[in-house]
């Protein structure tokens, strides 16, 4: 199953739009064209069904799939 995100690198403002699979507590899947570097950092925004606003999770890329899919670790932070 495939969710709709948009996503951001955290030095731009622009957000693209993607989708996650694989998705785990620890992180999933985002597809892109091209893989990010490894290490970016990234800002999602996912808007659960129904809901009003969209939640903004933090991740990084830690691998790479062949067909230019980016893994992401989510980033947790006190707070």
């Amino acid at each position: 199953m495939a969710v709709p995100v948009r996503y951001r690198l955290t030095d731009s403002h622009e957000f693209l739009e993607s989708r996650l699979t694989e998705i785990s507590v620890g992180g999933a899947m985002l597809e892109t064209e091209t893989p990010l570097a490894l290490g970016t950092d990234v800002i999602l925004e996912i808007t659960p069904p129904g809901a009003v606003s969209h939640i903004s999770i933090s991740g990084k890329v830690t691998y790479h799939l062949p067909d230019g899919g980016s893994g992401l670790k989510f980033v947790y932070r006190d707070g």
